[in-house]
């Protein structure tokens, strides 16, 4: 709920930038954890960086797309997350 403010604030282009950012962060200090505290602060980063993808997303295809197409535009970028939790494991 509070990335899709940041969002909203400024922009889904910087706000997804930020979202990256922080996802990033996360990501790399969960190979830095020595303690079951560091490690939930880390899973609690990966899930702050990982909420701003889909109001990012879903506002690009509202500022982008014509209203006929956000349907089909929204449905594609939400596949591609889950082909990618599909791919990944087999990968």
């Amino acid at each position: 709920l509070a990335f899709g403010k940041v969002v909203d604030a400024i922009g889904a282009r910087f706000g997804y930038a930020i979202a990256v950012v922080i996802w990033t962060i996360a990501h790399v200090a969960h190979g830095g954890v020595h303690t079951v505290m560091q490690f939930t602060l880390a899973r609690f980063g990966l899930g702050i960086g990982e909420s701003g993808n889909f109001p990012a997303g879903v506002k690009t295809v509202a500022d982008w797309f014509p209203a006929k197409e956000r349907a089909f535009a929204v449905g594609l970028f939400n596949a591609g997350s889950n082909v990618g939790a599909i791919l990944t494991p087999l990968l």
